[in-house]
């Protein structure tokens, strides 16, 4: 699943402090538990199962969170997030589940930590962002790494070579996905936008897993799976990243998936005794190095996105306020209580507001371009 453009107009990020990398750590504990619990809940049901009851709740759960926008959505956009739940969530989270058991929890997460570092070419390619020499070097790290990642653990047999392949082709699948929300999203709620991706990818699954007539054995470890995967992951790890993205703005929101494949690692060894070698804990580290250089915001783009946003406000709260309370007064002093009584009050009350209306308010009601969409797969939403 993938989240909505969500504008950041007129606040400004209060940047990184112990509580948001508290919060960017229990959302990246999310994102990677995600890759667990699916693995966990595959050895009682297939991938359409799982996936599909992930999906089909989640999605119920979110447009239960906006039921009172529902009406908000035009059959265009309802066909475009039709089409983004089918890349996210058929295309990336169906692929990536029947690849799991050909891959390893983390290898999954390694190589889903392509997806930033793709996006980022994609956005080149269209134009919508440059290749800075410090991006280049970050994008050259994070593939490196997941290459010699891979090849190691192909190497000791721990994967295949055709879990490697669905895992990329799931990844392409995200990576379309991510590129075009802003174009096929806009501003719709990501709650709302999110929830109906959901349900689209989900009830098909749904509908072919009960007639494939697949085995599923229904117990206490696949109930916890699915409700930790449609929950925890999905509800919850949406909700982190959107309050992650408040705080921190898009730009250091990005800089937290450098977290995910290091914590998907982590817990494949330490839950399900995956086999880690030194190689791979030594290919991990250029992977988040790469992720953080790549996904950064130049100083001179964040002074200009602070900028803005102060200009905003000092339009909105500022301007308007000044030009309705010093050009009524000086009206009201200068000419005299003769125009205090007329002139006063009609350059208070129809300057003063007109300032404040046309002044004021389309300042603040001008979008910001400081816009982003999920990881990352809401990278949430990318696991």
């Amino acid at each position: 699943m993938n989240t909505a453009a969500v504008s950041t107009a007129g606040r400004a990020p209060h940047g990184w402090s112990v509580g948001t990398a508290g919060l960017a750590t229990v959302w990246a504990l999310l994102w990677a538990g995600a890759f667990l619990a699916t693995q966990i809940a595959l050895r009682d049901a297939g991938p359409a199962a799982v996936v599909g009851a992930r999906c089909a709740l989640a999605g119920l759960v979110l447009l239960a969170l906006r039921i009172r926008l529902l009406h908000t959505l035009s059959p265009r956009s309802l066909l475009a997030l039709g089409l983004l739940g089918l890349l996210n969530n058929i295309g990336y989270l169906l692929v990536m589940a029947w690849a799991l058991p050909h891959l390893s929890v983390g290898m999954a997460a390694v190589l889903s930590a392509c997806t930033p570092l793709l996006v980022q070419l994609g956005s080149a390619a269209l134009g919508d962002a440059r290749l800075s020499g410090t991006r280049l070097l970050g994008l050259l790290l994070g593939f490196g790494g997941i290459v010699v990642s891979a090849l190691d653990r192909l190497g000791a047999g721990v994967i295949t070579a055709a879990g490697i392949a669905a895992g990329a082709v799931a990844v392409g699948f995200l990576v379309v996905a991510t590129v075009c929300t802003p174009r096929l999203v806009g501003d719709i709620d990501p709650y709302l936008a999110t929830g109906w991706q959901a349900l689209v990818g989900g009830v098909p699954m749904v509908v072919f897993a009960v007639l494939s007539g697949g085995t599923v054995d229904f117990g206490p470890a696949l109930a916890g799976a699915v409700l930790f995967l449609a929950l925890g992951a999905s509800v919850i790890g949406m909700s982190l990243w959107l309050l992650l993205i408040r705080r921190a703005g898009p730009a250091g929101a990005s800089v937290a998936q450098f977290m995910p494949p290091l914590f998907g690692v982590a817990l494949g060894a330490l839950v399900l005794g995956e086999e880690v070698t030194v190689v791979e804990i030594a290919a991990v580290v250029p992977v988040a190095a790469g992720i953080v250089l790549a996904t950064r915001r130049p100083a001179a783009a964040t002074a200009e996105r602070l900028g803005a946003v102060t200009t905003e406000r000092l339009a909105a709260g500022t301007t308007g306020r000044s030009a309705a309370g010093t050009t009524g007064r000086l009206a009201a002093g200068t000419t005299g209580r003769s125009a205090a009584g007329t002139t006063g009050r009609s350059a208070a009350g129809t300057t003063g507001r007109s300032a404040a209306a046309t002044t004021g308010r389309p300042a603040a009601a001008q979008p910001s371009s400081g816009r982003t969409s999920s990881g990352s797969r809401h990278p949430e939403e990318s696991s």
